[in-house]
Protein backbone atom coordinates (compact mmCIF):
# COMPACT_ATOMS: atom_id res chain seq x y z
CA UNK A 1 0.00 0.00 0.00
CA UNK A 2 1.05 3.54 -0.62
CA UNK A 3 2.27 5.89 2.03
CA UNK A 4 -0.68 8.30 1.29
CA UNK A 5 -3.01 5.23 1.62
CA UNK A 6 -1.06 4.24 4.99
CA UNK A 7 -1.41 8.21 6.23
CA UNK A 8 -5.25 8.68 5.23
CA UNK A 9 -6.02 5.37 6.90
CA UNK A 10 -4.07 5.83 10.35
CA UNK A 11 -7.00 8.10 12.01
CA UNK A 12 -9.53 4.45 11.17
CA UNK A 13 -6.76 2.51 13.06
CA UNK A 14 -5.76 4.47 16.06
CA UNK A 15 -9.68 4.62 16.77
CA UNK A 16 -9.46 0.40 16.09
CA UNK A 17 -7.00 0.14 18.57
CA UNK A 18 -8.90 1.84 21.19
CA UNK A 19 -12.58 0.39 20.16
CA UNK A 20 -10.39 -3.48 21.13
CA UNK A 21 -8.68 -2.34 24.17
CA UNK A 22 -12.46 -1.35 25.48
CA UNK A 23 -14.38 -4.67 23.79
CA UNK A 24 -11.80 -7.04 24.12
CA UNK A 25 -11.44 -6.47 27.57
CA UNK A 26 -10.54 -9.67 29.85
CA UNK A 27 -9.81 -11.72 26.56
CA UNK A 28 -6.32 -12.91 26.12
CA UNK A 29 -4.29 -9.31 24.16
CA UNK A 30 -2.82 -10.14 20.56
CA UNK A 31 -0.10 -8.50 18.75
CA UNK A 32 -2.38 -5.12 17.56
CA UNK A 33 0.49 -4.35 15.40
CA UNK A 34 0.25 -8.04 13.67
CA UNK A 35 -3.68 -7.48 13.29
CA UNK A 36 -2.99 -3.56 11.72
CA UNK A 37 -0.31 -5.51 9.28
CA UNK A 38 -2.98 -7.67 7.88
CA UNK A 39 -5.48 -5.01 7.94
CA UNK A 40 -3.03 -3.45 5.08
CA UNK A 41 -2.02 -6.42 3.28
CA UNK A 42 -5.51 -6.88 2.80
CA UNK A 43 -5.61 -3.98 -0.13
CA UNK A 44 -2.02 -4.40 -1.33
CA UNK A 45 -1.64 -7.37 -3.68
CA UNK A 46 2.08 -7.01 -3.67
CA UNK A 47 2.16 -7.30 0.48
CA UNK A 48 3.41 -10.61 1.07
CA UNK A 49 0.85 -11.16 3.47
CA UNK A 50 -1.63 -10.34 1.09
CA UNK A 51 -2.98 -13.76 0.03
CA UNK A 52 -3.21 -14.90 3.33
CA UNK A 53 -4.77 -11.67 5.37
CA UNK A 54 -8.58 -12.60 5.61
CA UNK A 55 -7.82 -15.98 7.02
CA UNK A 56 -5.33 -15.06 9.44
CA UNK A 57 -8.06 -12.23 10.78
CA UNK A 58 -10.49 -14.92 10.72
CA UNK A 59 -8.04 -16.97 13.13
CA UNK A 60 -7.59 -14.12 15.40
CA UNK A 61 -11.36 -13.81 15.58
CA UNK A 62 -13.26 -11.34 17.84
CA UNK A 63 -10.23 -9.11 18.88
CA UNK A 64 -9.58 -8.13 15.26
CA UNK A 65 -13.22 -7.04 14.51
CA UNK A 66 -12.76 -3.34 15.77
CA UNK A 67 -10.27 -2.83 13.45
CA UNK A 68 -12.16 -4.24 10.58
CA UNK A 69 -14.68 -2.94 11.24
CA UNK A 70 -12.81 0.57 10.87
CA UNK A 71 -11.68 -0.28 7.72
CA UNK A 72 -14.53 -0.04 6.29
CA UNK A 73 -14.70 3.40 6.09
CA UNK A 74 -14.79 5.54 3.06
CA UNK A 75 -10.88 6.39 3.37
CA UNK A 76 -9.55 3.02 2.95
CA UNK A 77 -9.02 1.87 -0.08
CA UNK A 78 -12.10 0.10 -1.16
CA UNK A 79 -10.19 -3.42 -1.79
CA UNK A 80 -9.52 -3.19 1.87
CA UNK A 81 -13.08 -2.48 2.93
CA UNK A 82 -14.16 -5.10 0.48
CA UNK A 83 -11.74 -7.86 2.03
CA UNK A 84 -12.46 -6.41 5.35
CA UNK A 85 -16.37 -7.38 4.99
CA UNK A 86 -15.94 -10.57 4.01
CA UNK A 87 -13.42 -11.24 6.80
CA UNK A 88 -15.91 -10.27 9.42
CA UNK A 89 -18.46 -12.33 7.58
CA UNK A 90 -16.52 -15.55 8.57
CA UNK A 91 -16.01 -13.88 11.91
CA UNK A 92 -19.55 -13.64 12.59
CA UNK A 93 -19.86 -11.37 15.33
CA UNK A 94 -22.44 -9.04 15.66
CA UNK A 95 -20.78 -6.57 17.01
CA UNK A 96 -19.78 -5.41 13.62
CA UNK A 97 -23.43 -4.67 12.34
CA UNK A 98 -23.71 -1.45 12.60
CA UNK A 99 -20.60 -0.36 10.46
CA UNK A 100 -21.86 -2.94 8.08
CA UNK A 101 -25.06 -1.36 7.75
CA UNK A 102 -23.04 1.80 7.25
CA UNK A 103 -21.20 0.24 4.47
CA UNK A 104 -23.95 -0.02 2.88
CA UNK A 105 -23.89 3.86 2.03
CA UNK A 106 -20.20 3.13 0.63
CA UNK A 107 -19.27 5.53 -2.58
CA UNK A 108 -17.74 2.13 -3.65
CA UNK A 109 -20.29 -0.70 -5.21
CA UNK A 110 -18.37 -3.90 -4.69
CA UNK A 111 -17.97 -2.74 -1.24
CA UNK A 112 -21.73 -2.02 -0.80
CA UNK A 113 -21.93 -6.11 -2.63
CA UNK A 114 -19.31 -7.09 0.38
CA UNK A 115 -21.25 -5.87 3.13
CA UNK A 116 -24.64 -6.87 2.01
CA UNK A 117 -22.79 -10.63 2.18
CA UNK A 118 -21.94 -10.11 5.53
CA UNK A 119 -24.85 -8.70 6.54
CA UNK A 120 -26.60 -11.87 5.60
CA UNK A 121 -24.21 -13.76 8.30
CA UNK A 122 -24.10 -11.34 11.42
CA UNK A 123 -26.84 -9.04 11.02
CA UNK A 124 -29.54 -8.14 13.73
CA UNK A 125 -33.02 -6.77 13.70
CA UNK A 126 -31.88 -3.27 11.95
CA UNK A 127 -30.02 -5.48 9.18
CA UNK A 128 -33.83 -6.01 7.22
CA UNK A 129 -34.64 -2.23 7.34
CA UNK A 130 -31.17 -1.39 5.53
CA UNK A 131 -31.36 -4.45 2.91
CA UNK A 132 -34.98 -3.09 1.99
CA UNK A 133 -33.70 0.35 1.74
CA UNK A 134 -30.62 -1.33 -0.55
CA UNK A 135 -33.15 -3.51 -2.64
CA UNK A 136 -35.51 -0.16 -3.29
CA UNK A 137 -32.54 2.22 -3.96
CA UNK A 138 -29.46 0.59 -4.90
CA UNK A 139 -29.18 0.63 -8.56
CA UNK A 140 -24.94 -0.37 -8.47
CA UNK A 141 -23.52 -3.21 -9.78
CA UNK A 142 -20.01 -4.60 -9.16
CA UNK A 143 -17.13 -4.41 -11.61
CA UNK A 144 -17.84 -8.18 -12.43
CA UNK A 145 -21.41 -7.52 -13.35
CA UNK A 146 -23.55 -8.60 -9.89
CA UNK A 147 -26.47 -6.22 -8.94
CA UNK A 148 -25.89 -5.11 -5.50
CA UNK A 149 -29.86 -4.90 -4.84
CA UNK A 150 -30.50 -8.28 -6.06
CA UNK A 151 -27.75 -9.77 -3.34
CA UNK A 152 -29.70 -7.70 -0.90
CA UNK A 153 -32.86 -9.28 -2.07
CA UNK A 154 -31.29 -13.27 -1.52
CA UNK A 155 -30.16 -11.95 1.89
CA UNK A 156 -33.32 -10.67 2.93
CA UNK A 157 -34.98 -13.59 1.58
CA UNK A 158 -32.30 -15.73 3.41
CA UNK A 159 -32.59 -13.37 7.04
CA UNK A 160 -36.78 -13.59 6.96
CA UNK A 161 -36.77 -16.71 6.20
CA UNK A 162 -34.46 -17.72 9.22
CA UNK A 163 -36.49 -15.37 11.49
CA UNK A 164 -39.55 -17.04 10.25
CA UNK A 165 -38.25 -20.44 11.00
CA UNK A 166 -36.79 -19.14 14.58
CA UNK A 167 -40.75 -18.08 15.28
CA UNK A 168 -42.34 -20.79 14.59
CA UNK A 169 -39.92 -23.30 15.93
CA UNK A 170 -40.35 -21.67 19.58
CA UNK A 171 -43.90 -22.20 20.22
CA UNK A 172 -43.83 -25.97 19.22
CA UNK A 173 -40.97 -26.38 21.31
CA UNK A 174 -42.93 -25.03 24.39
CA UNK A 175 -45.77 -27.26 23.13
CA UNK A 176 -43.54 -30.29 23.45
CA UNK A 177 -42.19 -29.16 27.10
CA UNK A 178 -46.10 -28.74 27.88
CA UNK A 179 -46.99 -31.79 26.31
CA UNK A 180 -44.59 -33.78 28.62
CA UNK A 181 -45.17 -32.26 31.46
CA UNK A 182 -49.44 -33.20 30.83
CA UNK A 183 -47.52 -37.20 30.33
CA UNK A 184 -45.95 -36.54 33.49
CA UNK A 185 -48.34 -35.66 35.45
CA UNK A 186 -50.62 -37.84 34.23
CA UNK A 187 -48.46 -40.88 35.19
CA UNK A 188 -47.95 -39.64 38.83
CA UNK A 189 -51.86 -38.99 38.81
CA UNK A 190 -52.61 -42.48 38.47
CA UNK A 191 -50.14 -43.76 40.96
CA UNK A 192 -51.70 -41.39 43.67
CA UNK A 193 -55.07 -41.18 42.47
CA UNK A 194 -56.13 -44.44 45.57
CA UNK A 195 -54.04 -42.71 47.94
CA UNK A 196 -55.51 -39.39 47.85
CA UNK A 197 -58.96 -40.42 47.40
CA UNK A 198 -57.88 -42.14 51.36
CA UNK A 199 -56.91 -39.04 52.58
CA UNK A 200 -59.53 -37.09 51.72
CA UNK A 201 -61.78 -39.60 53.56
CA UNK A 202 -59.49 -39.77 56.82
CA UNK A 203 -61.18 -38.51 59.82
CA UNK A 204 -64.51 -39.88 61.61
CA UNK A 205 -65.68 -43.14 60.24
CA UNK A 206 -68.43 -43.07 57.94
CA UNK A 207 -71.13 -45.13 59.56
CA UNK A 208 -72.43 -48.30 58.92
CA UNK A 209 -76.12 -48.81 58.52
CA UNK A 210 -77.07 -52.46 60.34
CA UNK A 211 -79.67 -54.22 58.52
CA UNK A 212 -83.19 -54.35 60.22
CA UNK A 213 -84.11 -57.67 62.14
CA UNK A 214 -86.38 -59.61 60.84
CA UNK A 215 -89.99 -59.16 62.71
CA UNK A 216 -92.11 -61.97 62.91
CA UNK A 217 -95.71 -60.49 62.00
CA UNK A 218 -97.51 -63.37 63.72
CA UNK A 219 -95.59 -63.06 67.34
CA UNK A 220 -97.38 -61.32 70.54
CA UNK A 221 -95.84 -58.33 72.07
CA UNK A 222 -94.56 -60.31 74.59
CA UNK A 223 -93.13 -62.53 72.45
CA UNK A 224 -91.56 -59.43 70.33
CA UNK A 225 -90.41 -57.71 73.48
CA UNK A 226 -88.30 -60.58 74.64
CA UNK A 227 -86.78 -61.09 71.23
CA UNK A 228 -85.76 -57.28 71.28
CA UNK A 229 -84.08 -57.68 74.31
CA UNK A 230 -81.97 -60.45 73.71
CA UNK A 231 -78.39 -59.67 72.56
CA UNK A 232 -78.09 -59.98 68.85
CA UNK A 233 -75.95 -62.38 67.77
CA UNK A 234 -72.48 -61.74 65.80
CA UNK A 235 -71.84 -64.02 62.86
CA UNK A 236 -68.62 -65.77 63.37
CA UNK A 237 -66.03 -64.99 60.52
CA UNK A 238 -65.17 -68.14 59.02
CA UNK A 239 -61.64 -68.83 59.57
CA UNK A 240 -58.66 -66.95 57.37
CA UNK A 241 -55.75 -68.49 56.15
CA UNK A 242 -52.69 -66.86 58.31
CA UNK A 243 -48.88 -66.95 57.36
CA UNK A 244 -47.02 -68.61 59.84
CA UNK A 245 -45.50 -66.16 61.55
CA UNK A 246 -47.59 -63.63 61.11
CA UNK A 247 -47.10 -60.76 59.46
CA UNK A 248 -47.41 -57.51 61.34
CA UNK A 249 -48.15 -54.03 60.09
CA UNK A 250 -48.84 -50.17 61.63
CA UNK A 251 -50.95 -47.49 60.58
CA UNK A 252 -49.17 -44.64 60.01
CA UNK A 253 -52.24 -42.59 59.84
CA UNK A 254 -55.86 -42.70 60.48
CA UNK A 255 -57.51 -44.64 57.64
CA UNK A 256 -60.59 -46.63 56.98
CA UNK A 257 -60.99 -50.09 56.72
CA UNK A 258 -63.21 -51.56 53.09
CA UNK A 259 -64.91 -54.00 52.51
CA UNK A 260 -62.84 -55.16 49.33
CA UNK A 261 -59.62 -53.81 48.03
CA UNK A 262 -60.66 -50.78 46.04
CA UNK A 263 -61.80 -47.17 47.62
CA UNK A 264 -65.58 -47.78 45.92
CA UNK A 265 -66.11 -50.24 48.73
CA UNK A 266 -68.01 -49.75 51.91
CA UNK A 267 -66.46 -48.31 54.53
CA UNK A 268 -66.49 -51.64 57.52
CA UNK A 269 -63.86 -50.44 59.89
CA UNK A 270 -61.56 -47.99 60.63
CA UNK A 271 -58.24 -47.94 62.71
CA UNK A 272 -55.76 -44.79 63.84
CA UNK A 273 -52.08 -43.87 63.73
CA UNK A 274 -50.00 -46.63 65.49
CA UNK A 275 -52.76 -49.23 65.66
CA UNK A 276 -51.21 -53.08 65.05
CA UNK A 277 -52.95 -54.87 62.24
CA UNK A 278 -52.37 -58.18 61.05
CA UNK A 279 -51.39 -58.82 57.20
CA UNK A 280 -53.37 -61.69 55.74
CA UNK A 281 -52.70 -60.96 52.07
CA UNK A 282 -52.79 -58.33 49.41
CA UNK A 283 -54.09 -57.55 46.53
CA UNK A 284 -53.14 -54.90 44.01
CA UNK A 285 -52.73 -51.81 46.27
CA UNK A 286 -54.38 -53.18 49.14
CA UNK A 287 -53.70 -55.33 52.37
CA UNK A 288 -56.13 -58.25 53.46
CA UNK A 289 -55.66 -57.63 57.18
CA UNK A 290 -57.13 -57.67 60.72
CA UNK A 291 -56.48 -56.57 63.69
CA UNK A 292 -54.02 -57.01 65.63
CA UNK A 293 -53.45 -56.83 70.00
CA UNK A 294 -52.17 -53.42 70.17
CA UNK A 295 -54.69 -51.18 69.22
CA UNK A 296 -56.68 -47.91 69.88
CA UNK A 297 -60.30 -48.12 71.82
CA UNK A 298 -61.69 -47.15 68.45
CA UNK A 299 -60.31 -49.48 66.13
CA UNK A 300 -62.63 -51.96 64.69
CA UNK A 301 -63.63 -53.92 61.63
CA UNK A 302 -66.97 -55.11 61.09
CA UNK A 303 -66.45 -59.58 60.47
CA UNK A 304 -63.13 -59.61 61.97
CA UNK A 305 -61.59 -58.78 57.99
CA UNK A 306 -61.05 -55.99 56.02
CA UNK A 307 -58.97 -54.16 53.44
CA UNK A 308 -56.87 -50.96 54.00
CA UNK A 309 -54.63 -49.27 51.43
CA UNK A 310 -50.81 -50.45 51.56
CA UNK A 311 -49.85 -46.97 51.50
CA UNK A 312 -50.89 -46.39 54.63
CA UNK A 313 -49.16 -49.32 56.20
CA UNK A 314 -46.05 -49.59 57.53
CA UNK A 315 -44.60 -53.75 56.89
CA UNK A 316 -41.31 -53.32 55.90
CA UNK A 317 -40.21 -56.31 53.70
CA UNK A 318 -43.92 -57.95 54.23
CA UNK A 319 -44.13 -61.00 51.28
CA UNK A 320 -48.00 -61.86 51.36
CA UNK A 321 -49.98 -64.70 49.46
CA UNK A 322 -51.98 -63.09 46.85
CA UNK A 323 -56.06 -62.65 48.54
CA UNK A 324 -58.78 -64.74 47.33
CA UNK A 325 -61.36 -62.39 44.95
CA UNK A 326 -64.27 -61.41 46.95
CA UNK A 327 -67.38 -63.33 47.22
Amino acid sequence: MSTHTQEVAGQPEEEGRRDTARLDHGRPRVNQEHVRDLIVALGDPNHPLHSQAVNDLVDIGAPAVPMLAAALAPNYPWLTSYRAAEALAQIGDGRASGALINALRHPNSNVRWSAVRALSEVGDTRTLLALRRVVQEDRGKTSWGESVADTAQLALDRLQSRSALFRFSEPIKTALVFVAMLAVLAFASTRVQALRGELDRTGEPIPVLAAAPDVDETATPEETEVAEAAPAVTPTPEPSLVPTPEVVGRVTTNSNIRSGPGANNPVIGSAKTGDELILLAESGDWYHVRLGQNVSPNARIEGGEGYILKALVQAAGASLPAASPAP
